[in-house]
């Protein structure tokens, strides 16, 4: 009992101030307070891993077995040693709880206390989980692109490795398949931290592809905790082996456990939607044709004795085969993509343009070239290195190149069908804010894109516009609803990174007509980077505007967090100017 309501609700943000309790009765007689825990009691993870959550649902019954409907005080309590660290929320009624807890796991064992209390009855409940934090850590630095050549008799593989993590740590070393005998001096390391040098005698290997793989592991408490398995291939030459030959590398969960002839290899880890990057190496300086379930995605030109990258996006799921073609040389591997554990999909309906540049590489010999169903696109004035072209999944447009295609968004009347036109870009190096990007516009009419604003303005001066600053990516889209027949008609939206931020009435007579073809040009005041463009020949509802905003994240991570923010939480429409509606 309160005071107050103000009194009530100052208790329940800070339960600590109990003066302010008038009385109180015995809750959990009448009412009960129980947890559905999804996350398992116990969990061993490494230290810095993501993408740890505590998942579970909640409520509160009275004595019928009939559920309050009352929000509830959820408290997190974090233990480890002698430290404490306690969070608490408030949840409502029904939701299911997907709380991330990365940053507040720390090495050794942490104990967690889910505690939740009605905000109503104060009945309350607890349970505790484990999380096992090892700090281990365990990379290389072989050269894949390596050849040994054999014929005259043995060679040295000498491998150069980092090992961290408190505690006696061992290497073990695994050749075709076959563990390779224990050397202390070696493989053996007390150290925190320690690099070493791993020598491997090969001798008497035939021609053509073999694999070394070699993981981490210590003792806590009598049981071993594993790093990932490194696995990576290398090519024998005796004299015998054909020039067109593909090897790879990748990193494989321990429960994959090691490849052999039983056991064979796949690329691991892949989801839908997200990029997953390929490392592979060729014997001589050729070039690569790399295809997904048949579908050539790039020729890449591979260089004898450098590592070769390759990016790739797939929207669907399952064991999908990637083949590498050489010639009439052709090695296919498995390709394990996860089906996306979110509610998300691609939407295709009406999709009339697609530009994305995840995955595309300045190696490749196609990176001057890009086409989407009759569109095409030209390239001028891309340097095509580091600061030019494709870079970390953009298309980097510096002062002096353009990037353009042969379509005009605009041209058609889009208040007759409706019209959505998505942008994911970034502006860097700005000297004039005023400069422009992109410039769709017809004696004022269309779209137009500065270094900070995205403006879309029709024949009647009706205009729906964004800021944005310098440096950040944004995802921008329009949507121009029809002029009739739909519930938002003659309106006109515009989002930022899925978060409606404006809108207004157009009129009956009204249009948006442009004939401007599309171009992105960079300038001494602005360079750009341009990440993806969607088309649509109809309106997108705000559903569809965050789902692709979500789905087309560079990172699983990225996408989870914007995932559970968004959908899980709850939209937050900041700066709704929305009006007519």
């Amino acid at each position: 009992m309160f005071a107050n309501e103000s009194k009530k609700d100052e208790y329940l943000e800070n339960p600590s101030l109990t003066e302010l309790v008038l009385g109180s009765f015995d809750a959990p007689f009448n009412y009960e307070a129980s947890i559905t825990l999804l996350t398992p009691q116990y969990n061993a993870v490494f230290l810095g891993s993501t993408g740890n959550y505590l998942d579970f649902t909640f409520d509160v019954k009275n004595k019928a077995g009939a559920s309050t409907g009352e929000n509830v005080t959820v408290t997190y309590t974090f233990i480890r040693n002698a430290t404490k660290k306690v969070i608490t929320e408030t949840r409502r009624y029904g939701e299911s709880v997907h709380f991330n807890i990365d940053e507040h796991l720390l090495e050794g064992t942490n104990t967690i206390i889910i505690g939740v209390s009605g905000q109503t009855t104060l009945a309350a409940t607890t349970t505790a989980l484990t999380y096992n934090v090892v700090n281990l850590q365990y990379y290389d630095e072989m050269n894949i692109s390596k050849v040994y050549d054999l014929s005259n008799g043995s060679q040295t593989m000498e491998i150069f490795f980092t090992a961290s993590g408190y505690g006696t740590k061992v290497v073990e070393w695994f050749l075709d398949g076959a563990k390779l005998n224990f050397v202390k001096t070696e493989d053996e390391i007390v150290d925190v931290l320690s690099q070493r040098t791993k020598y491997i005698t090969l001798s008497n290997l035939s021609d053509g592809i073999h694999t070394l793989q070699s993981r981490l592991y210590t003792l806590i408490n009598g049981e071993k905790f594993y790093t990932d398995t490194l696995y990576r291939e290398f090519i024998v030459n005796n004299g015998n082996t054909s020039d067109n030959v593909v090897v790879v590398a990748a990193n494989l969960p321990n429960s994959h456990g090691i490849v052999d002839d039983s056991n064979p290899f796949f690329f691991y880890g892949a989801e839908q939607y997200i990029p997953y990057e390929i490392r592979f190496a060729t014997k001589k300086s050729v070039n690569v044709s790399i295809s997904l379930n048949d579908v050539v995605l790039s020729v890449v030109s591979a260089t004898s004795g450098t590592e070769s990258y390759y990016t790739i996006n797939s929207n669907s799921a399952g064991t999908l085969p990637i083949k590498f073609s050489i010639d009439s040389y052709e090695r296919e591997i498995s390709f394990k993509v996860n089906k996306t554990s979110l509610n998300l999909e691609e939407i295709k309906t009406s999709l009339s343009f697609d530009f994305r540049a995840v995955g595309k590489s300045n190696q490749s010999l196609d990176k001057d070239s890009w086409s989407y169903g009759n569109y095409t696109g030209t390239f001028n004035g891309f340097n095509w290195n580091a600061s030019s072209g494709w870079v970390d999944n953009a298309l980097v447009i510096n002062s002096g190149a353009s990037f353009s295609v042969d379509i005009s968004p605009l041209a058609k009347d889009a208040t007759a069908t409706g019209k959505t036109l998505e942008f994911e870009f970034s502006t860097r190096n700005v000297e004039d804010d005023n400069a422009v990007i992109c410039d769709l516009t017809t004696n004022g009419k269309g779209l137009l894109i500065t270094a900070s604003e995205a403006k879309l303005t029709s024949a009647a001066g009706e205009t729906v516009s964004a800021k944005f600053k310098a440096g950040e990516i944004n995802r921008i889209a329009f949507v121009i609803n029809r002029k009739s027949g739909v519930t938002y008609k003659g309106l006109i939206f515009i989002y930022v990174n899925g978060i409606l931020s404006g809108a207004v009435n157009y009129g009956s007579a009204d249009n948006f007509i442009s004939n401007k073809q599309l171009s992105f040009i960079g300038t001494n005041d602005v360079q750009i980077e341009l990440r993806s463009m969607r088309f649509y020949d109809i309106a997108l509802s705000s559903d569809n505007i965050l789902n692709n905003y979500i789905l087309y994240r560079d990172t699983l991570e990225e996408m989870m967090e914007m995932y559970y923010e968004q959908t899980i939480a709850g939209p937050v429409f900041l700066g709704n100017r929305v009006v007519g509606i």
